[in-house]
């Protein structure tokens, strides 16, 4: 199972970026990622900067939905929502059509042209 991230961006935020990048090399399959690694990313960034992110939160609203709060939890700059992903698989029978090299598709008849 794959899985897509999607962002509601409320307001700006000082860890918006950050982020937007892990999202975006998750969604471009350049990483692996979870909805928890970045819950546990913000939270770090608390632990390790607590007069910086002081106010950092982030709380999940459901499984796949995570709020991020750089007020203590009175507003939010983002809403991440993790969704999954089917893929579809290549079909090997067109049933009757085929697909030339300039990606025509054309119907396939056992009639010959006069």
């Amino acid at each position: 199972m794959k899985t897509k991230f999607s962002v509601e961006i409320n307001k700006p935020g000082s860890l918006n970026g950050e982020v937007f990048s892990m999202i975006a090399n998750h969604n471009g399959g350049k990483a692996d990622i979870d909805i928890d690694l970045i819950r546990a990313f913000v939270l770090s960034k608390n632990a390790m900067y607590p007069t910086l992110f002081n106010g950092c939160k982030a709380s999940f609203v459901n499984e796949n939905k995570l709020c991020i709060s750089e007020d203590g939890g009175e507003t939010f700059t983002l809403i991440i929502t993790q969704k999954e992903v089917h893929e579809l698989e290549a079909v090997n029978d067109l049933g009757g059509f085929s697909i030339n090299e300039d990606g025509i598709v054309n119907h396939i008849t056992n009639e010959r042209p006069f």
